[in-house]
């Protein structure tokens, strides 16, 4: 799916802005503790193995166990409360990706009182793209913003291993997406939210090289 800085400028913004007000410091981000420790309304994040336990403990009669391929997020409107499902059995950057990917369809508003679940079926597919367009973005550039991949290459060539270690994110989502939006962001200048990304974490990024 194509999923870049140019086509969802606003979603490569929150990502920045999120950053910056969560004042995260250190990459790679621990995306459960970022979690559970994110202001705003509960974001309670279960594996698929354990919800499924936990289903069949109180509906014993009516189990039926579900599948998702990567993660999910419902929104339970009464109290106010997210659940982010995921699946275990994938491996850690694509789970990584898969719960930054479900935070951006919470903080760019995608699940509301009226939507409580994305779910294709239920949408026209120019919208349902969109967001999930959008959320690739915000994931992508949530986890590895260009101002910090500009600071690792520091005019050296694109080094994919590094990016990839630094950052714990796959080599092929680097090649096929980090290095697109990075080649875009240069020819942009830099916000003041993601300068103060760099100055936070200037000296802890170059501990991990």
């Amino acid at each position: 799916m194509s999923a870049n800085i140019a086509k969802y400028r606003q979603a490569f913004d929150v990502s920045q802005a999120l950053l910056d007000i969560a004042e995260i410091n250190t990459f790679p981000i621990d995306m459960f503790e970022f979690l559970r420790q994110k202001k705003g309304a509960p974001i309670l994040v279960k594996s698929i193995g354990v919800y499924n336990a936990w289903n069949l403990s109180q509906h014993p009669s009516k189990w039926n166990p579900i599948y998702i391929k990567d993660a999910k997020c419902l929104y339970y409107p009464s109290r106010n409360v997210y659940m982010i499902l995921y699946n275990e059995s994938q491996p850690e950057t694509r789970i990584r990706f898969s719960l930054a990917h479900e935070l951006a369809h919470i903080v760019l508003g995608h699940l509301n009182d009226e939507r409580t679940e994305l779910e294709r079926g239920g949408l026209d597919d120019i919208i349902y793209f969109a967001m999930e367009g959008a959320a690739n973005t915000f994931a992508g550039n949530f986890l590895a913003p260009p101002i910090l991949i500009h600071e690792l290459v520091n005019g050296k060539s694109f080094d994919i291993g590094l990016i990839a270690t630094v950052f714990n994110i796959s080599h092929t989502s680097v090649q096929q997406y980090r290095a697109e939006d990075y080649k875009w962001w240069l020819k942009t200048t830099a916000s003041s939210r993601e300068q103060k990304i760099l100055n936070r974490c200037r000296r802890n990024l170059h501990q991990c090289t």
